[in-house]
């Protein structure tokens, strides 16, 4: 019976679980939402087939993990202020795609997001995957005198290259969301590079190629050289999972241990999605 218990099915041997038995249309136990957090924590990222639910179904699913992340510069749905709608019609000139590098949802912010959801409303046969890398098994691979080095790093953050005023161009090739940059994503942000997993207590790199813009202590070219050897490092192919969309399918993941990559192959294709975000923690370094 769906919602009684659920089967967990790795899909890579680093990352991602597909997740049956679950129906989130209907009433999901305690008992049973458990376990769905305890794959998550395993997998960092689940991924759910045939959910059709409701933008008020989702938004509340996504508040039993937190309560709604802020979502800046971006903006939300006005049936639910709580979700993203992430649409690129067929007819876009553009081939820019949101979403469409390796990137950790809003690592700028003071807290960022711990919980991902996105949902597919409509998709392309092909194309339009989603790219996912672990950021733990990432630092846990690191050469040990690069790993010890590491350790007790500061990372700097922006959204400068994304959601500053110089960037408005860019964003407004997406035809069909609406992106208000301002000199607010201009501020730099200060986090440990190594983070602590506040339930497994696993560490992870927390770092990534649009967010990432320097390394305390660091020139501007020695802390760019760094982040590019780390980001080089983590997104190996072995340490990533591909997921194929398809209706009414859904991916979770934990914002604070992965990477994730957009691709933008479905040109003359429609590719229609929800997103919702749960609230996170300022993140922990080692010994905090």
């Amino acid at each position: 019976m769906a919602n009684d218990s659920i089967r967990v099915l790795p899909v890579t041997g680093t990352i991602g679980a597909d997740i049956e038995g679950v129906d989130f249309s209907q009433d999901v136990s305690d008992e049973v939402f458990t376990q769905i957090r305890a794959a998550l924590v395993e997998h960092l990222v689940i991924f759910f087939r045939d959910q059709d639910i409701s933008l008020d179904q989702q938004a509340a699913l996504t508040r039993r993990f937190g309560p709604p992340a802020n979502i800046p510069f971006i903006e939300t749905m006005s049936e639910n202020s709580e979700v993203i709608e992430i649409v690129k019609e067929a007819d876009e000139k553009t081939r820019f795609v949101f979403g469409g590098a390796w990137h950790s949802d809003f690592s700028f912010q003071k807290e960022p997001p711990y919980v991902t959801f996105l949902r597919a409303k409509e998709v392309p046969a092909f194309g339009g995957d989603t790219l996912y890398a672990n950021m733990i098994n990432a630092y846990e691979t690191l050469p040990d005198a690069l790993r010890d080095k590491v350790d007790n790093m500061v990372g700097l953050h922006s959204g400068d290259r994304a959601y500053s005023p110089k960037m408005q161009g860019l964003q407004d090739l997406l035809e069909n969301m609406q992106v208000n940059n301002t000199e607010e994503a201009q501020v730099v942000q200060r986090h440990p590079l190594v983070r602590v997993h506040p339930e497994s207590g696993r560490r992870g790199l927390f770092v990534n190629p649009v967010y990432s813009v320097g390394i305390e202590g660091m020139s501007a070219e020695e802390g760019e050289a760094f982040i590019e050897g780390l980001n080089k490092h983590a997104l190996h192919e072995a340490n990533t999972c591909r997921f194929r969309w398809r209706q009414n399918s859904i991916a979770i993941w934990d914002n604070r241990f992965t990477q994730h990559y957009a691709l933008n192959d479905y040109a003359g294709k429609r590719r229609h999605m929800y997103r919702t975000t749960a609230a996170g923690e300022a993140p922990v370094g080692i010994g905090a």
